[in-house]
């Protein structure tokens, strides 16, 4: 196995994390509902799509105010989960390009550097990343990267909204290998220590002959291959008896084929992997993009709608095309909140224990315009969640809105990369 190979192999096993689908067709046992003994934990997850909206947003944004607002039509399949959720108005991601996807997840404002296609050297990690570094002794994988767009260009702003230390975190395209991944048994486990034993003699041959800033990476390396094996222990620690138990232990599907050809399945499937993950406590944190920036992915499943989705979010197909693909993105989200509402944990549904980033960058996505993104937060989150409210931003930052997001779910934070002040949610 070559460096390159092995390197490969390995920010697969540290940047990404997966796990099966599951069918809203397969019932749950008895035996298999969440332990009743203790409450269940918080999740988070960010569901994203790109590309924003079009017609100015007509179709998302409820109208009239407090408790009483009423969703927009795009928005109505979410109409059932209103008293948990929040609808965020005058919330900006400046100037609205596709430079900025890096910008969606992270507590940078305009600051970032424009010249690179990557947050800055030393960043602070994305709002998931943080999130999963809190929470990340509490299962094996401390946070799962999913995607259901193979990578439309070389730059990795395009591809990801999820970054560690200004590096782009890998995503997992193909359920296939989600599967061999997450199900590969004390076997494959062994023979991935065996990788990481081959991997760090060659780090320590290289260090007598590396560089001060090559020794500096070797380390960064290393760190890797520690967290790697740190997961591969957690992995096979028992979880105790009188802890709380997953709704789902084993998984219940065959191996995936790989990529289904017709999208709106892949990205079904996609959305199942990630509410197994959830279900069976493989990780407690989900981003998942349901398409890249500057994406050509086909929507002629849609009635009236043809071309690629970029090209469709320029104009093409006319203005109303573009409010289709929107409204579909709602109710994938919509059938994901009624699965996790299905899934009993004992003090509640998985839906009560979620709190859910519905959203995309930027809100006209033909004219690149960063203001006033769709920006929705959904679920009970263990009853930190007040929902049925509008939230007006007055022109606060997508990172004031994260650092928010932070303090929500309880985590200390003084600030945020450029962010002191929070949007209070």
């Amino acid at each position: 196995m070559n460096t390159s190979t092995r390197r490969g192999f390995l920010r697969g096993m540290a940047g990404f994390t997966l796990a099966l689908p599951w069918l809203e067709s397969v019932q749950l046992p008895a035996a298999e509902k969440g332990s009743a003994g203790k409450p269940a934990p918080m999740r988070y997850m960010n569901l994203f799509f790109a590309t924003g909206w079009s017609q100015g947003g007509k179709g998302w944004m409820a109208s009239g105010s407090g408790a009483d607002f009423t969703l927009g039509p795009w928005l109505k399949p979410l109409e059932p989960f209103q008293d948990r959720l929040i609808q965020f108005r005058n919330v900006m991601n400046k100037p609205g390009i596709h430079v900025y996807l890096r910008n969606y997840l992270s507590g940078y404002l305009e600051g970032i550097e424009r010249a690179k296609f990557k947050l800055p050297a030393g960043a602070p990690h994305t709002v998931d990343q943080v999130i999963a570094d809190a929470w990340a002794d509490q299962t094996e994988l401390p946070c799962v990267v999913l995607g259901s767009d193979n990578p439309s260009s070389a730059i990795p702003n395009q591809d990801a909204i999820s970054w560690r230390v200004g590096a782009a975190v890998p995503r997992i395209v193909n359920p296939a290998e989600a599967f061999d991944a997450l199900f590969s048994g004390p076997v494959q486990r062994a023979k991935r220590r065996s990788v990481l034993d081959l991997v760090r003699e060659q780090a320590r041959a290289l260090e007598v002959s590396s560089s001060a800033a090559d020794r500096q990476r070797l380390e960064q390396y290393q760190t890797a291959i520690r967290d790697i094996e740190r997961r591969i222990e957690q992995a096979e620690r028992p979880r105790p008896a009188d802890a709380w138990q997953p709704s789902l232990r084993e998984p219940d599907m065959e191996r995936p084929a790989g990529e289904p050809a017709e999208l709106p399945r892949y990205q079904r499937l996609m959305l199942d992997i990630a509410l197994l993950a959830l279900r069976m406590d493989k990780t407690r944190v989900v981003t998942l993009m349901l398409n890249n920036e500057s994406s050509h992915r086909q929507y002629d499943f849609l009635p009236g709608v043809k071309g690629g989705l970029h090209d469709i979010s320029h104009g093409a197909g006319g203005p109303e095309a573009h409010g289709r693909i929107v409204q579909y993105n709602v109710e994938l989200c919509a059938e994901f909140l009624k699965k996790c509402q299905g899934v009993d944990e004992g003090d509640g549904s998985l839906f009560d224990h979620l709190l859910l980033h519905f959203g995309s960058d930027m809100s006209d996505g033909g004219g690149h315009n960063g203001n006033d993104i769709p920006f929705l937060l959904l679920g009970g989150a263990n009853g930190r969640l007040k929902g049925r409210r509008i939230i007006d931003g007055k022109g606060a930052f997508l990172g004031q809105a994260n650092l928010g997001v932070l303090r929500l779910l309880g985590l200390k934070a003084d600030r945020f990369g450029d962010v002191a002040d929070e949007l209070t949610i």
